[in-house]
């Protein structure tokens, strides 16, 4: 297939998220792109040179801060920055005022690594799931065991007892009840028998109880004793176990191949991005009588995912459709679909080919099985003679997008999808 650069360069921008501490305005954004040439292929391994700046208000406001960065990418095109950490050119990151109007974020280009920027494009900056998720802290480990008690103090002296009342009086004696009578001594004689028994006189009634005494006075409190010492302190009980850690998604995993996924112990959910392979672009015939149209961009999807710690999910990279060999009329072939999971959990589909006569009204863009789920876009219409650019995935990105038609020569290909794992 024929290749055709020209001196312009693409950067792919995929994702980037803000670091925040405490309650803090941010103190750097974390920036990572793929750096493509004109047609689509990525700048593996190369020396770049990238300028940031901060425009407030609008993608055309006055620029607030600014700053640039010399960076070489990995093998896939890949390259990584810390925007705030950068060589400052004008105005600091920390003079940013976040709280009244939007920010955007605008990123310029130099292939050479030199100095000679190109406006690769300019995006409001918005609100990411990590910085979501990282609101929800992980629950609190259960309280260690209460420490033994300090020894008692000792009990403070008791204070004098009052004095006692007086006693009441003795009630009077009730009096005597009468001696029976004696019966009368007989003449001693021989001893005669025995006499009966005189009866018993009656008792005297009972004498009434005497009053009792009125109650003393009570005596006043004694003062209090004096409070005895406090205890030592008892002994720091152990501490308890660690609580589980928290929710907060805090690593990412980029694939632009196909692979496997692990889950890391004490996973059990984690967040997936899935974007489609572009279609390829179409070709119309010699002379523009009939005009080639860009392919559609890939489905985007995302979604929550519960997963098993240690459980392995295969993971597929939708390839970008390839473009009308040329010939009048002809079409790009449609872009593959990338998806995670084993059992596939989540897939996106790639775009359509563009249409070589004319028009994209029949064409699809790619679609999701997402929880989040966005269609590709379309490739627009051809209407006049020269290169028209394929629709972007799902979610705006050049990853995913729909591949070059031409009027006169071959379509490009469509790009290569992508899936990422946050956890």
């Amino acid at each position: 297939m024929k290749t055709i650069i020209r001196n312009t360069f693409l950067l792919a921008l995929f994702i980037f998220s803000m670091n925040v501490f405490g309650q803090t305005a941010p103190e750097a954004m974390n920036y990572q792109g793929v750096a493509r040439d004109a047609s689509g292929n990525s700048l593996a391994s190369q020396a770049i040179s990238i300028r940031a700046s901060v425009l407030t208000g609008s993608s055309t406001g006055p620029v607030v801060y600014e700053e640039t960065h010399n960076v070489t990418t990995n093998q896939f095109g890949l390259f990584a920055l810390e925007i705030g950490r950068g060589t400052p050119v004008s105005g600091t990151f920390a003079g940013i005022d976040w709280t009244t109007v939007n920010q955007w974020l605008e990123i310029e280009m130099d292939p050479t690594g030199g100095t000679s920027y190109t406006q690769i494009g300019v995006n409001e900056l918005l609100s990411v799931p990590y910085a979501k998720y990282a609101e929800n802290p992980g629950p609190q480990g259960p309280a260690g065991p209460t420490g033994p008690a300090g020894a008692t103090g000792a009990t403070g002296a008791v204070g004098p007892q009052g004095p006692t009342g007086a006693a009441g009086a003795t009630g009077a004696t009730g009096a005597q009840g009468p001696i029976g009578l004696t019966g009368a001594t007989g003449p001693a004689g021989p001893q005669g028998p025995i006499g009966l028994t005189g009866a018993t006189g009656p008792q005297g009634p009972a004498g009434t109880t005497g009053a009792t005494g009125a109650t003393g006075a009570t005596g006043p409190a004694g003062a209090v004793g004096a409070t005895g010492p406090a205890g030592a302190t008892g002994a720091t009980g152990a501490a308890g176990p660690a609580g589980p850690a928290g929710a907060g998604m805090n690593n990412m995993q980029v694939f632009t191949a196909n692979g496997t996924f692990t889950v890391p112990a004490g996973i059990t959910t984690v967040i997936v991005e899935v974007i489609g392979g572009g279609g390829g672009g179409a070709s119309g015939a010699s002379g523009g009588a009939a005009r080639g149209c860009g392919g559609m961009g890939g489905g985007y999807g995302k979604s929550i995912l519960t997963v098993v710690p240690s459980a392995v999910h295969n993971v597929t990279i939708g390839a970008g459709g390839l473009g009308a060999p040329g010939g009048p009329c002809s079409l790009g072939s449609t872009g593959g679909t990338s998806s995670f999971g084993t059992p596939i959990l989540i897939q996106s589909t790639g775009g359509q080919g563009g249409n070589g006569c004319g028009s994209n009204i029949n064409r699809n863009g790619g679609t999701s099985t997402g929880q989040l789920s966005m269609t590709g876009g379309k490739g627009p219409d051809a209407q006049t003679v020269g290169r028209h650019y394929g629709g972007l995935s799902g979610n705006g990105s050049t990853l995913g997008q729909g591949g070059i038609g031409d009027s006169e020569f071959f379509g490009r290909d469509g790009s290569d999808g992508i899936v990422i794992v946050y956890w």
